[in-house]
C-alpha cells in the first residue's frame, strides 16, 4: 500500500510540474510553454515576471489576439517572493482592456513569440 501511495504521489508531482522557460535569459520573464492554448480564435498562456529589484513576483494569465496584434491580462497574482513562491499577496480576476503593444517592448516581443508558436 505504501508503494502504491508513493507511485501516485510521484505521478501526481510530475503531472503538476510546470516547465517555466526564461524568455530573454534575464531571469525576469518566464512562460509556461505547456499553458499555450487556442481559445475562441485567440491564444492564452501563463507568464510570470520577477519584480524589478524587489523580492516579489507576478503571475499573469494573458490572452493574445494574433490577428489584431493586441493583448490583455485576464488574471494576475502577486507573490511575496521571486519565482512565484511564497504567499499570494493579492489576486485580480477582472480582465483588463486590450492593449496594442508598441514594437520593440517586451510585451510586443512576447506577442510575436506566442503568435508564432505553431506547436502548443
Amino acid at each position: 500500500m505504501k508503494k502504491l501511495l508513493m507511485i501516485i504521489v510521484c505521478i501526481s508531482s510530475n503531472l503538476m510540474a510546470t516547465e517555466w522557460v526564461d524568455m530573454f535569459g534575464s531571469r525576469e520573464f518566464f512562460i509556461d510553454k505547456d499553458s499555450i492554448k487556442d481559445v475562441a480564435g485567440n491564444r492564452r498562456a501563463n507568464l510570470y515576471k520577477n519584480g524589478n529589484g524587489q523580492d516579489t513576483s507576478f503571475e499573469f494569465f494573458i490572452e493574445f489576439d494574433c490577428i489584431n496584434e493586441r493583448t490583455r491580462i485576464l488574471n494576475t497574482s502577486i507573490y511575496e517572493k521571486k519565482d512565484i513562491k511564497g504567499k499570494i499577496l493579492s489576486t485580480n480576476h477582472t480582465p483588463e482592456d486590450w492593449i496594442y503593444p508598441t514594437s520593440g517592448v517586451y510585451m510586443h516581443v512576447i506577442l510575436q513569440g506566442i503568435c508564432g508558436t505553431l506547436n502548443k
